[in-house]
């Protein structure tokens, strides 16, 4: 087969040229979709009840304004003005369907003509001017913290956003809208704070945290380890050809997904990294070998050596592939849609990298000038070289290390999987400044919804609907990270108050209820709709639950709580309990535990692969132990340290799982190699392997590690764990390897 590639060297190169140009057209078809919605399975069952949700009450997802004064709603007539005028604004936000507001909320009050429905600031407030006492009045409790604050300094206004129609790019367009009305705001009310957070406002922080990361940091992280390996390669040639290797590998990857249609999003935006680094990973064997060998200017000879360093590297890298492959594509035990497109496409771009290593790069060595070996790679060999012989001399014992590494791996108990989106960006960063602003004056980012079946149409107004939506209503008023909770029995209440004002609603006939709430929506203004809280043939209800500045772990808490409460309230079902934060909460906490799933499968595939290749069980044995323990030590460490991880966990572990068994099975391949064709002790054979593949260990995880740590300085805290967990378990596999594996393997024989 080499002398078959050597022979076509020329049309190979030239095949791989227009393969690479025709795939690079192919980046220009990717879009990118910043809509977080991408990352919900559409038939993971909390989402399918967001959107049974949505169906019938309209879009989940707001624009959450908070205007706050130091002399508030009772002080001045220049807050009530703003919220009149943010209300009536808001409205040109592209997706906009309702915008709610105390300029917009109805309130219903009897004068001299009987029944009557104003906004809740028409009424309150005169000419601009608001009377003290009315402003008490436009406040009943299921309103505070939700329209107004309970001091009256702050209101705000929600606009509901319907992103099912729209385009891709429409989450962009609809924050860059709001944020251009939040500075017309500034302009015209320069006394009145406003902030802004809610789902769009998230998304477009997500995108925007991703975007900076991919331009800035992750090229810096690419170029270090360019840099650092190139110094052990010791030649600008080298370096080149390896760069060029990993680079080629990402844009025929990333390219095919451009003509297959994919779209990126914060999720497969990192694939580029990832590929680029587990290529150059596993192709450092190979070039370190040619480091080693080209120093003929003679073709004959360079044949000779490239011919060698590509038998010598090709079983491992073959199998290096394979395993890492099967690794990423263990992330299709993710739910989520873009977990699984990046498992793939990090799968797909490893393999293409080894076919590049083993077709394309001998074919371009041969008709490379003379390398001069590296003096870092000398100097580097040196004191492997004298390690190795130090191994085979004494035998040391390990349980020092396996003493450390049993400690490290003890932290994972201290571990905390949880996320607090809000807190995955800087301090200073705009959304959270603004999130972190609204939570303490009214509520935090995340709202629940609670859909009540009454049974049939119409069933809402019987009299045990609203015994059984009071009671959900105090259920979630006990509960201290509620900060809020509506229904349309607040609105039945505040009817029957002006009609029947001594009789409790409870004791109410249902055609009585049924009248109270068709006259209440006769009396709407126009645009305005009660669908938000009722169906169309009014047989489900929905209980709006605002919360407090919570993480997922707490939402997900509050929801299985209130889940086997409607059990046990609600034997015979009819009361779902979701929410925009709902599936986002869910698939934080689910991501890990599926992931687990695929690590055992990947993990047992891989061994499966190991033995196979190898041809010995207990080696395979050593090889999954030296890849598990560092991962498990990693996360330990975190955990020392008080480290808290969500969805990152499964970036960590499909990257690391590649770059960790990648090193570890070239040590046992080297090992076997000296057992079984050099003849050579087991103890000389575990510091062969030391020997052949110690530089190429050392040269990656240090290049891979000062890589990786560039990703410390992101303000994106997604990014930042993923970074310092992958470093940390990049070093101690480094360390595992050089120390505990060659006794492992020692035993095997």
């Amino acid at each position: 087969m080499f002398d078959f590639l050597v022979r076509r060297g020329t049309i190979i190169i030239l095949i791989f040229i227009f393969v690479l140009f025709a795939c690079g057209w192919g980046l220009s078809k990717l879009s990118i979709d910043p809509n977080n919605r991408v990352f919900f399975n559409p038939n993971h069952p909390k989402y399918a009840e967001l959107l049974r949700l949505e169906s019938m009450f309209g879009g989940n997802t707001v624009l959450l304004y908070v205007l706050s004064a130091p002399d508030g709603l009772k002080g001045s007539s220049e807050l009530s003005r703003a919220i009149a005028w943010l209300t009536q604004n808001a409205w040109w936000v592209e997706g906009v369907r309702s915008v709610d507001s105390l300029a917009s909320y109805p309130f219903v009050f009897e004068d001299q003509e009987g029944l009557n429905v104003l906004g809740a600031l028409d009424y309150a407030c005169d000419g601009g001017l608001c009377d003290p006492h009315k402003v008490d009045e436009i406040s009943p409790a299921y309103l505070v913290n939700r329209l107004i604050s309970a001091d009256h300094q702050s209101a705000a206004v929600v606009a509901k956003v319907d992103l099912g129609h729209l385009s891709d790019q429409a989450v962009l367009s609809i924050a860059s809208e709001a944020n251009s009305l939040k500075e017309a705001f500034r302009y015209k009310f320069k006394d009145i704070d406003i902030y802004l957070t809610g789902g769009v406002p998230m998304m477009e922080a997500f995108f925007v945290a991703a975007g900076k990361d991919s331009s800035t940091l992750m090229p810096i992280a690419l170029l270090l380890m360019l840099v650092v390996l190139g110094l052990f390669l010791g030649s600008l040639v080298n370096a080149f050809l390896l760069a060029l290797l990993g680079i080629a590998s990402v844009a025929i990857t990333m390219g095919l997904a451009g003509w297959f249609g994919h779209t990126l999003n914060t999720a497969t935006a990192t694939a580029p990294l990832i590929i680029f680094t587990l290529v150059v990973a596993a192709a450092m064997h190979l070039f370190m070998h040619l480091s080693n060998g080209i120093g003929a200017s003679d073709l004959g000879a360079r044949i000779s050596r490239v011919r060698a360093a590509t038998t010598a590297n090709a079983i491992p890298i073959v199998l290096t592939t394979l395993t890492t492959a099967v690794g990423f594509a263990s992330m299709v035990f993710v739910s989520s849609p873009p977990m699984k497109q990046l498992g793939l496409m990090a799968a797909g771009g490893v393999v293409i990298g080894a076919v590049l290593s083993l077709v394309v790069m001998p074919a371009v060595f041969v008709r490379v000038p003379r390398i001069t070996l590296a003096r870092s790679l000398i100097n580097l060999q040196d004191p492997l070289n004298r390690y190795a012989k130090w191994l085979e001399r004494t035998r040391p014992s390990v349980l020092t290390a396996v003493v450390v590494m049993a400690i490290c791996v003890a932290g994972i108990t201290r571990i905390s999987f949880d996320e607090d989106f809000v807190r995955y960006f800087a301090e200073g960063t705009s959304f959270r400044e603004n999130t972190e602003e609204i939570a303490g004056l009214m509520a935090g980012p995340y709202h629940i919804d609670v859909v009540y079946d009454s049974g049939e149409p119409g069933g809402i107004f019987s009299a045990s609907a609203i015994r059984d939506v009071s009671a959900i209503a105090r259920h979630f008023e006990a509960d201290a990270r509620v900060v809020s909770v509506f229904s349309f029995v607040d609105v039945l209440r505040e009817v029957a108050e002006v009609f029947s004002p001594d009789a409790p609603l409870e004791q109410a006939e249902s055609d009585q209820l049924a009248q109270y709430f068709l006259t209440y929506e006769l009396s709407l203004d126009r645009g305005k709709t009660t669908l938000d809280f009722v169906d169309a043939g009014y047989r489900f209800a929905r209980t709006s639950v605002l919360l407090r500045d919570v993480s997922m772990g707490e939402i997900r808490s509050l929801v299985e709580s209130s889940e086997v409460w409607a059990q046990e309230n609600f034997p015979s079902g009819g009361l779902t309990v979701t929410g925009e934060g709902v599936p986002t909460a869910y698939l934080s906490g689910e991501s890990i535990s599926e992931m687990s799933w695929g690590i055992v499968a990947s993990m047992t595939i891989s061994a499966i692969l190991v033995g196979l290749f190898l041809r010995n069980a207990a080696v395979s044995l050593v090889v999954f132990l030296a890849t598990l323990v560092p991962l498990l030590a990693g996360f330990g460490i975190w955990g020392w340290i008080g480290g808290e991880i969500g969805m990152a966990a499964t970036l960590v572990i499909a990257t690391t799982i590649g770059l960790v068994v990648d090193d570890t099975i070239h040590l046992a391949y080297r090992y076997l190699d000296g057992r079984e064709n050099l003849d050579l002790t087991g103890w000389g054979a575990a510091a062969y392997s030391v020997h052949k593949t110690g530089p190429a260990l050392v040269a990656t995880s240090v290049a891979l590690t000062v890589g990786f740590s560039v990703l410390l300085l992101s303000e994106f805290r997604m990014n930042s764990t993923f970074g310092i967990c992958t470093s940390m378990i990049i070093g101690l596999a480094l360390a595992f390897n050089l120390t505990v594996s060659p006794r492992l393997l020692t035993a095997t024989t």
